[in-house]
């Protein structure tokens, strides 16, 4: 029957683009996601930010605990981003503990607070889960008005470079 195999392609499809662990885009679906973005001539807001985003010190949360542990601070951080993300921003994973994200809400001050919005809600995610670990994160953004949307994947980079920045800092406020 057309129809069930036209559903069966479409499960298909979108198991291509989403992470099976955590629910959200894989690398895949966001580079789809950010090439639909660059191409909409209509964006309805002013200002993009692109957000890099790292758990910190999951190799240990791995190798003291386990990697099913391990998997729960991936997907309990997945939850705290969808969880501080609107309807229109795109987020995934795209590797390991690695995640980006694209935020598209028309207030720039949405955008400047989200670091805090974060650490925030992983902080009530520790409280909630209370394991013997605490999943911590660095975050990284990039903002951009929407008329250089072109220039999208030099800003994931400048975010993810930011993120290296702040996740150095807080290993050394560690230390």
């Amino acid at each position: 029957d057309i129809q069930e195999q036209f559903g069966e392609f479409v499960e298909i499809k979108k198991q291509n683009l989403i992470d099976p662990l955590t629910g959200v885009a894989n690398r895949r679906g966001f580079e789809q996601s950010v090439s639909s973005l660059m191409s909409n001539k209509n964006l309805a807001t002013d200002y993009i930010t692109f957000v890099s985003t790292d758990l910190d010190n999951l190799k240990n949360i791995n190798d003291t605990y386990g990697h099913h542990e391990g998997d729960i601070a991936i997907q309990s951080y997945a939850e705290v981003l969808t969880s501080v993300t609107g309807p229109d921003d795109i987020c995934c994973r795209v590797g390991g503990d690695e995640f980006y994200l694209v935020l598209v809400s028309p207030r720039r001050e949405d955008h400047e607070d989200f670091a805090h919005r974060v650490e925030d809600a992983l902080q009530r995610k520790n409280d909630e889960l209370n394991k013997p670990y605490k999943i911590h994160a660095s975050v990284g953004l990039s903002t951009i008005n929407k008329d250089a949307i072109d220039k999208a994947f030099e800003n994931i980079e400048l975010a993810d470079k930011r993120m290296y920045d702040n996740k150095k800092a807080y290993k050394k406020s560690l230390a």
